[in-house]
């Protein structure tokens, strides 16, 4: 049975003014909901209903970091989280972007899962009693100029849903107020043996021996942590070595800057290489080279594109490792290389490696300027240029295009994916106009960041498979793409 909450109302409105925002009933549907007409009915949700380990979701942590990670993850922090919803029918901002809190995690067994495709590419998995908040859309057309339309919201479980049912998207993904503005390597890398250091000039400047009386905190921790390297001069010591206040004291002496403290991998290989990484669209940039044409082998990354064939992307990727003081080598007429083990791992531990794996570091990158950076260098890649200014993107990783998907919807951009063939491997993310979420009469039909798209197909994919749910503060959520679903 379905849950139902009644928003029908209706309202004349001219054709030629049902551009964007303008849907001619929006004036009543809002007057409803302040007066208190519309009503909600509810029965007892089903107790198989969830989603699958891999299902993704935004949340927002303490220090109010924007992040995408899958729902089976957050079993041992989800206390500490929020999670991205909506605005519901109680607010005159229906349909724009929400964090609220946490206030259960389930995880339970189901008996087979289904996999939802809506029109645009977008697709969840998740159980066959999973509840999702369909939209019914009606329009009555009296005349030509002059149609009624309604709107109404139903629960209904995942396996009463049929094709061309309208499911709820939210596309534009809220950016992170404060990010973050740099990486501090060491605590980041989970390599064993990361060796910190200082340079003897730098330690010279606090004091002249290591038996000198100071009260510099610094020179104390290197005095009795620290040892001395004669070849190296530098002094140093094992990242394990040290306590936990010790290695955020170091955290923030590197930050201030006072002094470079360096970091190497291993203790006979390799070079000594600045702790902190300043996160500038340079850095991003970079990272959208290596998604695109990067790859890894031990102790370098290599950028591949031909001298011959895109000439200019050849010298703005060597200006931008100099820019960025990487260092930088030529192998042949075809492969530009970054020769550093320390930068191969932290390329490795925010993209991952392969192609059929790689990813965006979500984290770090919820900031306009910074997607945009990237963008334009995945796109000088693995891009190409359909009608006007919309543009195609490419990528044999899942996860990836899940991840273009949400940072093409946070910089405002609609866009579709099509699935690879049987003669590729390739997703494409394609920008679009808006074509899938616009109904005659009625134009573009949004709901501020949220739009109604109809489903394409489901089907069965899976038997006997561990399912996760949440309850939360308002009762919906945003999973894979940003469809909205309800909590258990």
């Amino acid at each position: 049975m379905d849950n139902k909450i009644n928003t029908s109302c209706s309202k004349k409105g001219s054709r030629k003014n049902t551009g964007e925002g303008n849907y001619g009933t929006m004036d009543n549907f809002f007057e409803d909901i302040k007066s208190g007409s519309i009503e909600i009915e509810r029965d007892s949700f089903a107790s198989k209903s969830g989603l699958p380990y891999d299902e993704e979701i935004v949340v927002k942590d303490p220090n109010g970091i924007v992040c995408k990670v899958k729902i089976g993850s957050i079993e041992n922090s989800w206390k500490n989280l929020k999670i991205l919803s909506i605005n519901k029918f109680d607010s005159p901002k229906f349909g724009s972007p929400k964090f609220v809190p946490i206030t259960n995690f389930l995880k339970r067994e189901t008996s087979f899962l289904l996999k939802i495709r809506l029109l645009d590419g977008r697709q969840i998995v998740c159980s066959q009693n999973h509840i999702f908040p369909k939209m019914v859309i009606s329009i009555n057309v009296k005349s030509y100029n002059s149609p009624e339309s309604s709107f109404s919201i139903k629960y209904v479980n995942a396996k009463e849903l049929k094709e061309r049912d309208n499911l709820l998207v939210l596309h534009k993904i809220p950016f992170t107020s404060n990010v973050p503005k740099y990486i501090f390597i060491p605590k980041l890398l989970n390599w064993e043996h990361k060796w910190i250091g200082i340079k003897r000039s730098d330690y010279l400047k606090f004091s002249y021996r290591k038996n000198q009386r100071t009260n510099n905190p610094l020179i104390q921790l290197i005095n009795s942590k620290f040892q001395y390297s004669r070849v190296g001069k530098k002094y140093r010591t094992l990242w394990s070595n040290l306590s936990n206040s010790e290695k955020h004291f170091l955290e923030m002496e590197a930050k201030k800057n006072h002094v470079e403290i360096l970091i190497k991998i291993h203790e006979n290989v390799g070079f000594w290489y600045s702790s902190i990484v300043p996160l500038t669209d340079d850095f991003f940039r970079y990272l959208g080279w290596y998604v695109a044409e990067g790859s890894t082998e031990k102790n370098r990354v290599t950028i591949s594109q031909s001298k011959e064939k895109n000439y200019n992307n050849w010298i703005e990727i060597i200006d931008l490792l100099k820019r960025l003081g990487f260092p930088v080598s030529i192998c042949g007429q075809d492969m530009i290389r970054i020769n550093s083990n320390v930068l191969t791992e932290l390329t490795i531990e925010l993209c991952l490696k392969l192609a059929q794996n790689k990813k965006i570091p979500f984290e770090l990158i919820m900031n306009n300027s910074r997607i945009r950076a990237f963008l334009e260098t995945y796109y000088k890649g693995d891009g190409c240029q359909l009608r006007g200014e919309l543009k195609k993107y490419t990528t044999t990783s899942q996860q990836l295009k899940n991840d273009l998907v949400s940072i093409l919807g946070a910089t405002g951009h609609f866009c579709s994916i099509w699935y690879p063939s049987s003669s590729d491997n390739c997703y494409r993310i394609t920008e679009t106009d808006g074509k899938h979420y616009r109904r005659k009469y009625l134009g573009l039909l949004k709901f501020n960041s949220t739009t109604p798209i109809r489903i394409k197909s489901i089907r069965k994919v899976k038997e006997n498979y561990d399912v996760f749910n949440l309850n939360t503060e308002n009762g919906w959520f945003v999973s894979t793409n940003g469809i909205l679903v309800q909590d258990s």
